[in-house]
């Protein structure tokens, strides 16, 4: 059985046609269980709203991609954010240069599963 976890980065590639698109397809297409963190849901929206605001996706494809992700959002196993995951977290933020959300993966993978 494969387990797949998708960080924010790789789930905006199934949303947005760039770089590692064809990698993020095929582990979607080939995973047995899709997981992410419940974060995920605002981290795209934000990152999709970014790439609008910035320009670097227009109008018409910002639209494509929120359909995109609300197609994909359901078909996710949400890793719950609990008190034991934040903490975590927030203790290996602090001698590691990850930015937030893969802090949050990162902790996810180490916490027993009764801990999270």
């Amino acid at each position: 059985m494969a387990i797949v976890y998708f960080d924010t980065s790789a789930l905006v590639k199934l949303c947005v046609l760039e770089t590692g698109t064809p990698l993020a397809v095929a582990l979607w297409e080939g995973g047995d269980s899709l997981v992410t963190s419940r974060m995920a849901d605002l981290e795209v929206r934000a990152v999709l709203a970014a790439a609008e605001r910035i320009g670097r996706i227009d109008a018409a494809r910002a639209v494509m991609a929120r359909e995109r992700w609300d197609e994909l959002w359901p078909g996710l196993a949400k890793i719950e954010v609990t008190p034991a995951l934040a903490d975590a977290a927030g203790a290996i933020a602090d001698p590691r240069p990850l930015p937030p959300p893969r802090t949050g993966a990162l902790a996810s993978d180490l916490l027993p599963a009764d801990a999270a």
